[in-house]
């Protein structure tokens, strides 16, 4: 998702398909792109210790970064992870060789 500006919602939108989608028994996973200024984990108050950026920067697969919500057993969410100004070089790369 994105929007023209900061506070358009963007995260509470992504939030509640996923939530809705995972409520209809079909596994979902939410995966948080925003590298500077993450806030999915806080939505479902979970660590964004390791996640995206981890991955991007090849210290662990996809996989390994998942983090279970208790609450929503089809929801697997993909935080974006630790700060780092390398995984976002590394994003927009992968992004202008699409």
């Amino acid at each position: 998702m994105t929007s023209a500006a900061p506070g358009d919602g963007k995260t509470t939108v992504a939030a509640n398909l996923a939530v809705a989608h995972a409520e209809q028994g079909k596994r979902t996973l939410l995966i948080d792109g925003d590298m500077r200024r993450p806030s999915v984990h806080r939505n479902f108050n979970v660590p964004s210790v390791v996640g995206l950026s981890n991955v991007l920067l090849g210290e662990m697969s996809w996989r390994e970064a998942l983090i279970r919500v208790e609450a929503f057993p089809d929801l697997d969410i993909l935080a974006a992870g630790p700060p780092s100004r390398r995984a976002s070089d590394l994003a927009a790369g992968d992004l202008r060789n699409c």
